[in-house]
């Protein structure tokens, strides 16, 4: 990577996507980032964008990357991008029991906390269905953004990203079963 695309990154990794408190870069949505002769061309996933925020976001994106020196032209461009690409999980720690109260959810949380502190990026993924308390260990009661093809998950204070059943429910005092 050339000075000027590290610039342009730093550029991306500045606009927000709205609703989800991440950058572009954060959340994989950069297709492509290239300057030649002055000229910027970026390619940004739709997805996960709700349709009504794509040119509010494509001008955000024109004005951060026209900030860069040397470039003075910026097109940007939205493309397919299906949700396994954008994926960037490595690996999976499962914490399981057939029993109920034996603690699943304190040694999830600690577990993830205790990864975030050491610099990972760190997910949890409660699926629980008869009574999450992940959200609640982390002080989480908004409902997750997306758009008609994506949801994302909810970011905690701590940077870690969290989905969980509960939080897709009008109440979180219900049940999904």
């Amino acid at each position: 990577m050339n000075q000027i695309e590290a610039k342009l990154e730093e550029a991306l990794k500045k606009v927000l996507v709205p609703g989800t408190m991440r950058s572009l870069v954060q959340m994989n949505l950069v297709r492509s980032a290239e300057v030649k002769d002055g000229k910027a061309k970026i390619n940004l996933a739709s997805a996960t964008i709700p349709e009504q925020q794509h040119s509010w976001l494509k001008d955000k994106v024109a004005a951060a990357v026209s900030e860069v020196s040397g470039v003075e032209e910026v097109t940007v461009d939205l493309v397919e991008a299906k949700p396994k690409e954008l994926n960037k999980i490595e690996k999976i720690i499962a914490v399981m029991s057939g029993k109920g109260g034996v603690d699943k959810s304190l040694v999830a949380g600690l577990l993830v906390t205790a990864f975030a502190r050491k610099g990972k990026n760190v997910g949890i993924l409660d699926a629980d269905i008869t009574g999450s308390s992940i959200p609640k260990m982390f002080g989480l009661t908004i409902h997750p953004a997306g758009s008609e093809t994506d949801i994302l998950p909810v970011l905690s204070r701590s940077g870690i990203e969290i989905m969980s059943m509960n939080l897709l429910l009008p109440s979180e005092d219900e049940a999904v079963i």
